[in-house]
């Protein structure tokens, strides 16, 4: 059996994720990440993929460059996108709440909508029978 980070985290806390559980971890236990969650672990990958790229531009190759250090480098990359994305603000992450905050609301409000025509129409058939 496997512990997960999230098995400690009491249930009225959970929308409140940790820093150290990915989405993986959070959708396995059946919890909806935040938008702020996914949009920090956005910019992380945003950051990962600039990082990968610009060590992929190299004009020659080093005295010490060699194919068994790329894991490592992939590796290396990977934390500094998760210390960069922690430490501080790129404004992607804000750019992705402000534009797709927006769209989650209208959909939230379209949803509530029309779960109450659903109820209105449940109880109109109540009445009827």
């Amino acid at each position: 059996m496997t512990i997960s980070p999230l098995n400690k985290i009491p249930t009225s806390q959970k929308s409140a994720l940790p820093n150290s559980v990915s989405l993986e971890q959070a959708k396995a236990a059946g919890v909806r990440p935040s938008m702020d969650d996914t949009a920090k672990n956005f910019e992380s990958l945003f950051v990962q993929t600039v990082l990968q790229t610009m060590r992929d531009t190299k004009l020659e190759n080093g005295l010490f460059d060699n194919e068994g250090q790329k894991p490592f480098e992939g590796m290396l990359d990977h934390a500094y996108s998760q210390l960069v994305t922690n430490s501080m603000n790129t404004g992607l992450r804000d750019a992705i709440k402000r534009s797709y905050g927006q769209a989650a609301e209208a959909y939230q409000n379209r949803l509530a909508g029309e779960q109450n025509v659903v109820a209105a129409a449940s109880v109109k058939l109540a009445t009827v029978k």
